[in-house]
């Protein structure tokens, strides 16, 4: 049977979305207060307030799928601990294991061990019910619930602070949007520098290879000979070759992380969560690859230029690749802020056939 809410949540689909957070925002202050487990109900959107080193306030939220054999309320959520989000930034940072959104999961779990019975209200971390209107309940509790396990049986990790947060996946569960009520402007700078910190970080140790290949491509490769009993082939070898070898090894790098960054955005789309269109997933796609030739660039036109201003061997070399790379993921990051990938995105749209779905596109 047709909910009466459909015909209002056609009309805000087709709002912009900042005017869709404007309306939510307005409609979804109301809260109850959580006392005890039994206040909690199936399908609940259920908030805990926190906030980042005292100085960000935020809300933490998640959303009750059901109980357990002792009547306490299951819970599904975007979470990890400390200590575990903590540990993944080591693979993380290395390059060699997961980016850097899988540092949360999509969880399913009681709520007591998220947080006890008997600290519901404690100062500063209350627990709370947010009340939504009657005329936007776009689901009711069962299907609510029900999405938002889907996700959690995926195991989904993309998390993004600003993209695809804990209230992004509640929202999602309630009305279909892909949208975060509180990302403010602070909250995007909060990204960007603690982006930018992890970056830098990030690719400091990544340089390293490359910057050993430049500063000593010849000596290896001497070393190798003569290890293999081959014949002396210094005079044959032409000179610097370490630097060509240090720009390969970068462009191979570059080429392997925008692989991984359009594999990762056509799974989004196929799973139609992140990414919802096809527009969308090209956009994505054209930013990872403009990206890598602008970062491959910069790092090797960094590691150069490091090299002569800072004669420290391999450390001038690591320093120039690092803010040679960021200097190119700005640059690049320019263009879609001036709109032109998404122009290209819109145009390749449009002459492309009609859609299909993206598991059909292998």
């Amino acid at each position: 049977m047709e909910r009466a809410s459909v015909k209002i949540w056609n009309w805000i689909e087709g709002l912009s979305t900042d005017k869709q957070k404007h309306l939510l925002q307005w409609q979804l202050q109301a809260r109850e207060q959580i006392h005890s487990f039994k206040d909690v109900r199936l399908g609940d959107h259920l908030v805990r307030k926190d906030s980042f080193l005292g100085l960000v306030p935020y809300e933490h939220h998640f959303i009750c799928v059901g109980f357990n054999g002792e009547g306490k309320p299951l819970i599904v959520h975007y979470y990890n601990t400390p200590w575990k989000a903590t540990a993944q930034l080591i693979p993380s940072i290395s390059g060699c294991g997961s980016p850097i959104e899988q540092l949360a999961a999509v969880q399913e779990m009681c709520i007591e061990e998220y947080v006890g019975e008997a600290k519901l209200q404690t100062e500063g971390n209350e627990v709370a019910r947010v009340v939504w209107p009657e005329e936007l309940l776009r689901y009711p509790p069962e299907e609510r619930a029900k999405r938002a396990r889907e996700r959690a049986r995926k195991k989904e990790k993309w998390y993004d602070l600003e993209k695809n947060n804990c209230e992004t996946l509640i929202m999602w569960c309630f009305s279909d949007l892909q949208i975060s009520l509180q990302v403010t402007t602070a909250v995007r700078y909060l990204r960007e520098v603690t982006g930018s910190g992890y970056n830098s970080l990030r690719q400091s140790l990544q340089q390293v290879p490359k910057v050993v290949v430049e500063q000593f491509g010849d000596d290896i490769i001497l070393a190798v000979m003569r290890l293999m009993r081959a014949k002396p082939v210094a005079a044959a070898l032409p000179k610097g070759i370490g630097v060509w070898g240090g720009a390969v090894v970068a462009i191979f790098a570059e080429a392997f992380l925008a692989y991984r960054e359009i594999k990762s955005a056509k799974q989004k789309w196929k799973e139609g969560i992140v990414i919802k269109t096809r527009k969308e997933f090209i956009k994505e796609v054209i930013d990872s690859v403009l990206s890598a030739p602008f970062r491959a660039g910069g790092s090797i036109g960094g590691m150069m230029v490091g090299q002569l201003l800072i004669p420290i061997p391999v450390l001038g070399g690591i320093i120039g690749a690092v803010l040679g790379y960021l200097s190119g993921h700005c640059t690049s990051k320019l263009l879609t802020e001036f709109g032109l990938t998404e122009f290209l995105a819109e145009h390749i749209d449009n002459w492309l056939p009609p859609d299909k779905p993206a598991d059909k596109l292998d």
